[in-house]
């Protein structure tokens, strides 16, 4: 059931909302914290908020001076200003988020998340580790996941000021559910634990919400991404993130009804930056005879669609996420 509203932007922003069932209310109160004692820095369940992808200082400064406007409380830093937290180890890159931040919280937002990614290609981890097959990762040495703690301490001290952390933890460089286990049996459980040791460091030690970006091409992907989430440890501050269609934002594509099955607060995003609009024979196609008030049939239950479409309707942040008409 659509809760509340959230908004991800590039210089404009991609909109996205946030959900969640009876059952994530009642597993995380108002999305608290590692504990009742020490919450993250933003406790509060309510969320409206943008992503600024480019990293031109003024259009950033621009739409950081409109979030009062627009009742914002959640901004994130992405793409071009810090794709994963290593980049903060650029001093352009540090300087220009810790920038942001504090004018973030300045003009009354109350959040500022930074992207991460993880795990990162394979020769970022030191040779000593990868010791599975094919040079793989031993994810069952507790040697590594020490040094990966130790790391991630290292590159969330670049950005002091930021409250959370969105992780993409699939589509990444060393894909941990191709790293080497006999402990971890499947691609959920690795997912899983890879998740509850970044929550160990943002979660526990430094009282961060930890928003996991997740997406899938197929639907087999899907299921085990959200088999994944069920398996993580933490209950409390950890939110999931997941586009508002399933695959990625074709004008074709039906609302991502797997949200519904997320047993976790959950924010939907939305695209306005028409990041697929136009990859087909026409330029765009944004019919105004009529509103359009049905998706095309879910993506399970049709052929394959085109790259683009000759007709469809623009995806509104009114529409109900998890349905899928």
């Amino acid at each position: 059931m659509l809760r509340r509203l959230l908004v991800c932007a590039l210089m404009l922003p991609a909109m996205v909302a946030v959900t969640g069932s009876a059952a994530s209310a009642s597993s995380a109160p108002g999305i608290a914290g590692a504990s009742a004692a020490s919450p993250p820095r933003s406790s509060s369940g309510d969320v409206r908020g943008w992503t600024i992808l480019s990293n031109n200082d003024a259009g950033a400064d621009q739409v950081i001076a409109a979030a009062r406007r627009f009742q914002i409380n959640h901004l994130q830093l992405s793409h071009q200003i810090v794709f994963d937290l290593r980049d903060l180890r650029d001093p352009a890159k540090q300087a220009q988020t810790n920038r942001l931040t504090r004018a973030a919280h300045r003009a009354g937002i109350r959040e500022v998340a930074v992207w991460d990614h993880a795990l990162y290609d394979l020769s970022y981890y030191p040779a000593e580790f990868r010791t599975g097959p094919n040079g793989t990762i031993d994810l069952d040495n507790p040697a590594f996941w020490e040094w990966f703690k130790q790391d991630y301490r290292s590159l969330l001290d670049l950005t002091p000021d930021s409250d959370a952390v969105v992780l993409t933890f699939i589509e990444t460089g060393a894909r941990v559910e191709g790293q080497y286990s006999t402990r971890l049996k499947t691609d959920a459980e690795k997912l899983a634990y890879l998740v509850d040791q970044v929550a160990s460091v943002a979660v526990d030690e430094r009282h961060q919400n930890l928003y996991l970006r997740t997406f899938g091409y197929f639907p087999a992907e899907i299921v085990r991404t959200v088999d994944a989430i069920k398996l993580v440890q933490h209950r409390t501050g950890i939110r999931v993130m997941a586009k508002a269609t399933p695959h990625d934002f074709f004008l074709t594509h039906p609302n991502d009804r797997w949200v519904q099955t997320i047993d976790r607060p959950t924010i939907i995003e939305f695209d306005t930056t028409g990041e697929y609009n136009g990859q087909g024979k026409i330029a765009g196609a944004w019919p105004h005879a009529r509103p359009c008030s049905r998706r095309r049939p879910p993506i399970t239950a049709r052929p394959t669609p085109s790259r683009g479409a000759a007709s469809g309707c623009p995806r509104r942040a009114k529409q109900r996420a998890g349905s899928s008409s």
